[in-house]
């Protein structure tokens, strides 16, 4: 009898074990999900930047080019 009842509060603890841990790891998942998408917005928000920053510097060029093919019509 004593035997049974050991066994009983071993599986209780056993299950009780088991929907903590799958808790766990929900909530580790869910918080992990939420930072990976922080992450995400920030990679994305500082590709924006840089690709602004690149484009602005393509017309720059542009434009210096430009002046540069005037000059030298002038000067003709």
């Amino acid at each position: 009898m004593l035997h049974r009842t050991i066994n009983r509060e071993a599986a209780s603890f056993i299950v009780v074990g088991i929907f903590f841990v799958l808790l766990g790891i929900l909530i580790f998942a869910r918080e992990f999900g939420h930072l990976l998408s922080v992450v995400i917005q920030k990679m994305q928000f500082y590709l924006k930047q840089y690709d602004r920053s690149f484009l602005l510097s393509q017309v720059d060029m542009c434009i210096k080019k430009q002046r540069r093919k005037r000059l030298i019509n002038l000067l003709k």
